[in-house]
């Protein structure tokens, strides 16, 4: 046999080609088929020790399953006993708690019994001193608005005395009081009129150096520089009466003659142009500057002329000045100046003037 595989291996040497191949540890010599054989016979063999392998491990899973579920059986069969045992101790329980539960509930019923019997007798008592209090009370009422009254016609009396008293008080203090308010309000009304020309004065400065200095020119800065060249060169009656006030901070001159020469009036008769218009300090500030207020701007016109002109104005010019100015003084002598104060006759008169103030070329132009 062994020279018949000797003999067959060197027949396959000379027709086939031999390979040498290890296949589970051993080494195998063969064609490419007696190797494909040995392979598969190789595979073979380990699937069946994997069956073997697996065959076993299920066995042992079998085994230990069967373990685990004895080991449940005993457990179910204890807990079984121990429901049985919880049941019966719970009923057991349950039946002394309802017994206990009776005993405390009549307990309780007795001593609710007896609580209510106990606040019975108290909630009487109770109302027997509350009778007695309300009876103490209504004496002590009755005691306390007698006194009351009698207190009371007391104070009235005393109070009555005291009106009486503080009336007379009152108005010799009223009286004071009333001279010291007229003073102070015409204090105001002239400071705020002081003010106002004062503001202006500035803000001319401002705008002038603005056009002179800084050369920014416009139609806003040209009104601003008028109005405070007016407000500071410009003949002002009402304000410049403020400065013959008697008896105030604001009273600097005494010489009425020089003032009448300028405006035809004593300051006390300018003053009370604008007191005739209007009555509020602040309402007699806004007409004393208004454009409408045609007789205080006759009266400037004519201060602003024989302030400035270097040549006396003519006799027609002060003839007709007087002329107004006579008319004015019987209205103011008349009480009847704001009723007639637009009269044909003063209007007249008032035009007249100005006309003879421009044909003689007296008017000045409006400062830029």
């Amino acid at each position: 046999m062994k020279e018949d595989a000797k003999q067959a291996l060197a027949l396959a040497l000379q027709e086939e080609d031999l390979c040498v191949e290890n296949v589970m540890g051993n080494t195998f010599v063969g064609n490419q088929d007696g190797l494909y054989h040995v392979r598969m016979s190789a595979r073979v063999q380990a699937m069946e020790d994997k069956f073997v392998s697996f065959g076993e491990e299920l066995s042992q899973q079998k085994k230990k399953n069967e373990e685990e579920h004895k080991k449940l059986e005993k457990l179910e069969k204890k807990l079984s006993q121990q429901k049985t045992e919880n049941e019966k101790k719970l009923s057991q329980q349950k039946t002394e708690n309802e017994k206990k539960f009776s005993q405390q509930k009549k307990k309780s019923e007795e001593e609710h019994k007896r609580l209510e019997k106990k606040l019975s007798q108290q909630k009487k008592k109770s109302e027997e001193e509350h009778k007695r209090l309300e009876k103490k009370l209504s004496q002590q009422k009755t005691e306390n608005e007698k006194k009351l009254s009698q207190q009371k016609t007391e104070n009235e009396k005393k109070f009555s005395q005291q009106i009486k008293k503080n009336e007379g008080e009152h108005k010799k203090h009223q009286k004071k009081n009333d001279h010291e308010f007229v003073c102070l309000r015409s204090q105001i009304l002239h400071l705020t009129t002081l003010s106002r020309e004062y503001m202006l004065v500035r803000n001319r400065f401002i705008s002038a150096f603005k056009r002179k200095k800084l050369g920014i020119k416009d139609d806003l800065d040209i009104e601003i520089i008028s109005e405070g060249n007016k407000a500071a060169h410009a003949p002002d009656v009402i304000t410049d009466a403020t400065l013959y006030t008697p008896n105030t901070v604001l009273a600097q001159r005494v010489d009425k003659d020089i003032f009448k020469q300028l405006y035809g009036l004593l300051p006390e008769q300018a003053s009370t142009l604008s007191e005739y218009q209007l009555l509020s300090p602040l309402q007699i500030i806004l007409l004393t500057y208004s454009e409408d207020t045609e007789t205080i701007s006759i009266l400037n016109t004519h201060a602003g002329i024989v302030s400035s002109q270097k040549r006396p104005p003519s006799t027609n010019f002060s003839r007709l000045f007087s002329s107004f100015i006579k008319l004015l003084e019987q209205l103011m002598s008349n009480g009847s100046y704001y009723e007639d104060r637009e009269s044909r006759a003063l209007n007249d008169a008032g035009e007249a003037f100005l006309a003879c103030a421009k044909r003689e070329g007296l008017l000045v132009a409006k400062a830029e």
